[in-house]
């Protein structure tokens, strides 16, 4: 594992179950977990609820191994604190295989 991407992430995926009107609904009472190795962090920003100001958002993208399984809507626990997936993680191809990574925008609201 490089310095760079040294860190490790937990994935936490809801089951999908019908809401009694004939809809789909996350179910998080059981997760399907997954952990992960080798991702870096990069600061993605913070934005405040200016209408409210009852919270503050907090921003990152990760970058890790395309064999990770992250899908939108997933969780995702990163030093200590979790996350949710924003939108659908993409591939970023590189020069070669050992340069091709995922990018995943995470997103959690303080306050």
């Amino acid at each position: 594992m490089s310095a760079i991407r040294r860190h490790n992430i937990t994935r936490e995926r809801p089951a999908r179950v019908d809401d009694g009107r004939g809809n789909k609904k996350d179910d998080w009472s059981n997760p399907q977990i997954a952990d992960y190795e080798g991702w870096a962090i990069d600061a993605g920003g913070t934005a405040e609820d200016l209408a409210n100001r009852e919270g503050t958002r907090v921003d990152y993208v990760i970058r890790g191994p395309v064999s990770a399984d992250i899908r939108a809507r997933d969780r995702i626990t990163l030093r200590g604190e979790k996350y949710r997936v924003e939108g659908r993680p993409v591939v970023q191809p590189g020069v070669t295989d050992a340069t091709t990574h995922q990018i995943v925008r995470l997103s959690a609201w303080e306050g």
